[in-house]
């Protein structure tokens, strides 16, 4: 198992100041390129670099270590200057935040320590929070908020005088540019509780509303649910209304047969109506006799029925109907 490399405090202050010392350690340096320094330069330089491990071997170990300590601070620094949220655009634009109606909880923390919230918000700066100072302030105010949200102090998203008066009540630091431009656009900076209170009884109004409204729908569905009742209740007496319908047809088909039953009967057995011949002169006789009483039909109609009447005469009948006396009016 490789062993981890043991830090050398003495070593570490060295090439913290002359970073070429690590580079002429690694045989990067090559003097024999056109462009290298001279040997001169080289020697000076090598020179200033023994002087310095010298001046550190002479101190004492804890002057050693701190001076480690402090390098390491100015180290991690240079590092964190270069972050992302140390950037120029990672700059809050005050002058549109503060115009804005709400912040959201998130843009309330980055707008504290004056940053972009687009650039600079949770979901970018929570993998950093084990290894930036920056980082790690950010999570402590975004946990404050959290909480003050839950306990009913802050709403997300809020008002930013609720927020900004808040903060200065918890004596949160805020980036000065924040403070300076927002008593610049006007933005109240009153007692939180005032605040609260004021946004608490506004919460209540509209927490009434929205309850009237709900009530209003309640009653629109109840009124729904009575017509979607009385309609169902419509629906079932139509379809009994149908059915009954459908067995009065039935009903007056019955009749129908019964009525062209008669006709059949009486045109057979009174006019002598042979219903086996394609044409009957009796169908004549039985039209002269309906236009004598009075009643209007036409002879083609006489004949529809009288053939559909036929067809209900059992066919044995109709074959005897030979062998049977004439009786007809004719």
């Amino acid at each position: 198992m490789p062993k981890l490399p043991i830090f050398d405090p003495i070593e570490y202050l060295v090439s913290r100041r002359y970073p070429i010392a690590n580079a002429r350690a690694a045989g990067s340096i090559n003097v024999d390129k056109p462009d290298a320094p001279s040997n001169e330069i080289n020697i000076r330089r090598a020179q200033a670099i023994d002087n310095f491990r010298k001046v550190l071997s002479s101190k004492t170990p804890t002057q050693i270590a701190e001076l480690a300590k402090a390098e390491k601070k100015k180290a991690q620094a240079e590092i964190e200057a270069q972050r992302f949220y140390n950037r120029p655009s990672a700059r809050a634009d005050f002058d549109h935040y503060c115009k804005a109606a709400y912040w959201t909880l998130d843009e309330c923390v980055a707008l504290s320590f004056g940053k972009n919230p687009k650039q600079v918000n949770w979901k970018t700066v929570q993998p950093h929070t084990n290894i930036s100072h920056f980082a790690f302030r950010y999570e402590k105010l975004r946990d404050l908020t959290k909480r003050a949200e839950w306990a009913g102090q802050l709403f997300d998203p809020v008002r930013p005088s609720i927020y900004l008066a808040w903060a200065k009540q918890q004596k949160i630091e805020l980036a000065d540019e924040l403070v300076s431009r927002t008593v610049s656009t006007g933005l109240p900076l009153k007692n939180w509780s005032y605040l609260f209170e004021q946004q608490k009884a506004q919460s209540k109004i509209q927490v009434e509303e929205q309850n009237k409204k709900v009530e209003e729908l309640k009653e629109a569905l109840r009124e729904a649910r009575t017509e979607i009742e009385a309609l169902r209740k419509q629906q079932t007496a139509n379809r009994a209304n149908l059915q009954a319908r459908d067995s009065n047809k039935l009903l007056s088909t019955k009749e129908r047969e019964s009525l062209l039953t008669l006709i059949a009967s009486m045109s057979v057995s009174q006019y002598d109506f042979d219903p086996r011949q394609l044409r009957n002169a009796e169908t004549k006789y039985i039209w002269e006799d309906l236009q004598s009483l009075g009643l209007s039909m036409d002879e083609d109609t006489v004949r529809k029925y009288l053939k559909q009447g036929a067809e209900l005469i059992p066919g044995d009948t109709l074959n005897n109907l030979n062998q049977k006396p004439n009786s007809g009016k004719r």
